[in-house]
């Protein structure tokens, strides 16, 4: 039902999987078996990657994306000393650090940290996505900065993954 709506599915991958040679090598394979897009798994990973000194790491991230896969890089937040190793090639979305977004409507500091995140990555041609949004005035917020995805109540309240299967449209763009 998944590859029929072409809904992608996002996977949390720790820095020991990421590092694993054999992990790696085990989900690509299962992923030319199965009839999920690669394009379609998003691989989750923290953003400390960036600062790993493990070339094992750094070359298994490279064979993920270069198999099609999407990397988001997670908890992206104060510090921006990470903008100095990300590459357009490194990731394809940068997933806020809920922390920084939770008060983003009333803090200028954390808009003004948004603000440049979100300028770093529309130059390197990477997404961004924030969340959890559960005000109005967060979501005016994020939007208004140019956050490309916004997740959260404002949007839409959780619903099952079979309901949302078996309605024609369920997202957002």
């Amino acid at each position: 039902p998944l590859t029929n709506k072409g809904t992608g599915v996002a996977l949390p991958l720790s820095m020991a999987g990421l590092a694993s040679a054999t992990l790696v090598d085990e989900l690509l394979e299962m992923l030319r078996a199965c009839p999920l897009q690669p394009r379609l798994l998003h691989l989750i990973v923290n953003v400390s990657v960036l600062t790993q000194e493990d070339d094992n790491t750094h070359h298994n991230l490279q064979k993920l994306r270069e198999a099609g896969c999407r990397i988001i890089l997670s908890h992206v937040g104060r510090d921006m000393e990470v903008f100095n190793h990300l590459s357009a090639q490194m990731a394809d979305y940068l997933l806020l650090d809920p922390e920084l977004v939770a008060n983003v409507h009333g803090n200028l500091m954390d808009e003004m940290l948004v603000t440049i995140i979100q300028g770093h990555a529309q130059r390197l041609g990477i997404k961004t996505i924030a969340g959890p949004s559960n005000q109005p005035i967060m979501m005016d917020t994020l939007s208004g900065i140019g956050i490309d995805y916004i997740y959260g109540n404002t949007i839409g309240e959780p619903q099952p993954l079979e309901l949302l299967l078996n309605t024609s449209y369920f997202g957002i763009n």
